[in-house]
């Protein structure tokens, strides 16, 4: 299997109660192990080493996933700068130091969209990478919407491993969908809005959809079906596409 791996240098004032205070934040998301310098996180997603220095962090991530990778660097950048403060800095080298763009993005195409039934409309969009929607390994992505009449301009990861958002008038509008199918010989997926009378700004983009028009996707995520004997499957209108897919 192959490894991503990216390393990283983490220079923080008190670095013994800001990474104290971090690792008892890390036990809610992973297997904590301390050792007397630092600690190993582990999870389903990869492992992060972290080691104290003196005035300073190493962090080592390893991930069997480039995307998966990326997440877990701006997960950790972001939680640097939460418990440490904007005077910490970090420095980042190997798999992905340099990408712009996280690697879990595409950007999407409308391909056509039409009404399965008065109040459900499907949306088809073509994507860069289809085959990393094709396993199992996420139901859910998080859509982009850039505003009317603009041009997009699409979230990055910056040097410290932040993901840096469009602000202002180029604010993009973020919602969570479930890929309802997934089409690899047209580069398509499909993904079901409920219509609204009053609607939101996903159930609005949608219902305006016209071939050509862009949006951008993060994911996938949220894990896959459990392994069971049986199952019960409950949801309202807007579950029936996750209902689908699991079924």
């Amino acid at each position: 299997m192959t490894m991503f791996r990216t390393k990283a240098v983490v220079t923080i004032e008190d670095t013994g109660p800001v990474l104290s205070a971090m690792l008892d934040h890390f036990e809610e998301h992973a297997t904590v192990i301390r050792t007397e310098d630092g600690a190993r996180l582990s999870s389903p997603f990869g492992t992060v080493d972290i080691e104290r220095a003196e005035g300073r962090v190493l962090v080592d991530v390893a991930s069997g996933s480039a995307e998966v990778l990326a997440m877990i660097k701006v997960f950790i950048a972001e939680h640097v700068f939460e418990f440490a403060g904007e005077s910490a800095s970090i420095v980042w080298s190997g798999d992905g130091a340099r990408d712009a763009l996280p690697p879990h993005f595409q950007k999407l195409v409308v391909s056509r969209a039409f009404d399965v039934t008065p109040r459900m409309r499907r949306v088809l969009v073509s994507c860069e990478n289809i085959s990393a929607l094709a396993s199992d390994a996420g139901y859910h992505v998080r859509l982009l919407l850039p505003p009317p009449g603009r041009a997009p301009v699409w979230p990055f990861i910056a040097d410290d491993g932040r993901m840096r958002w469009p602000a202002g008038e180029d604010a993009l509008v973020s919602r969570v969908y479930t890929i309802r199918s997934i089409d690899p010989d047209r580069n398509e997926i499909a993904i079901d809005f409920v219509l609204h009378e009053d609607a939101g700004p996903a159930s609005a983009w949608a219902a305006a959809a016209r071939p050509g028009d862009v949006a951008g996707m993060l994911g996938p995520g949220g894990g896959t079906v459990a392994k069971a004997g049986r199952y019960v499957l409950a949801g309202d209108e807007t579950a029936l596409p996750a209902v689908s897919r699991l079924l």
